[in-house]
């Protein structure tokens, strides 16, 4: 079967957001995916240009809407950058289809996307070390030409 890569449209969000319930549960290390409120309008407000920034999917060709892959993005600015960079929001890979280069492909999608746009910095938090794949995404993205900078942490203030 062959795939292509895409920009989303708005048409779909609802797999998309589903991709990233996916990906939560394989970095949670649960079965169910949990909802995540607010999920399809933060994904719509990204395909519509309501805030800067991308998704694209990859799909099956003969059929559009079996995505097997999806890779999200937001523009920031920073003073350490010197102005604008893209933060690498999420990527997942149907684990069926990550061997085939998928992963590598939205990447590549998503830099032509913002070289285009005069932005040539990308930045991704890692997963914790306690994932399963942890190791094989590092590797990931050093084969896909990053570089170790530190460690990122969180904070929400609805806690």
């Amino acid at each position: 079967m062959k795939y292509e890569i895409r920009q989303a449209g708005s048409a779909d969000v609802p797999d998309v957001v589903s991709a990233v319930t996916k990906l939560l549960s394989e970095l949670r290390g649960v079965d169910e995916p949990e909802a995540i409120p607010g999920a399809e309008r933060a994904c719509l407000e990204i395909i519509e240009g309501g805030h800067p920034g991308a998704v694209f999917v990859a799909h099956l060709i003969e059929d559009e809407s079996h995505l097997i892959g999806i890779v999200t993005a937001t523009v920031d600015l920073a003073i350490v950058y010197g102005g604008k960079y893209v933060m690498i929001q999420e990527l997942w890979v149907n684990p069926e289809w990550r061997s085939d280069s998928v992963g590598g492909r939205l990447l590549e999608a998503l830099w032509e996307h913002f070289r285009n746009q005069g932005i040539s910095i990308f930045k991704v938090c890692l997963p914790p070390s306690s994932f399963t794949n942890s190791e094989q995404t590092h590797d990931f993205y050093l084969n896909q030409g990053f570089f170790d900078i530190g460690t990122y942490m969180r904070k929400n203030l609805d806690d």
